[in-house]
């Protein structure tokens, strides 16, 4: 199935979750997510099944100091 991922349209499993689909970008569970400029919350990652042609921006929040 077809997703833009940060603006670049990406095929991805069926039925997949933003949890898997971290884990299969390689990407940390506690990134932001935003889907069709919605934010999700990181409770939602394991049950949100991403849909073909959604719009999926992620963040990846690196901590400094």
């Amino acid at each position: 199935m077809e997703v833009t991922i940060n603006n670049k349209k990406i095929e991805v499993p069926e039925d997949i979750t933003i949890s898997e689909l971290l884990k299969y970008l390689n990407l940390r569970k506690k990134s932001a997510v935003w889907i069709n400029e919605k934010q999700l919350l990181l409770k939602e990652y394991d049950t949100y099944k991403l849909s073909e042609n959604e719009n999926v921006k992620i963040l990846n929040i690196i901590g400094g100091g």
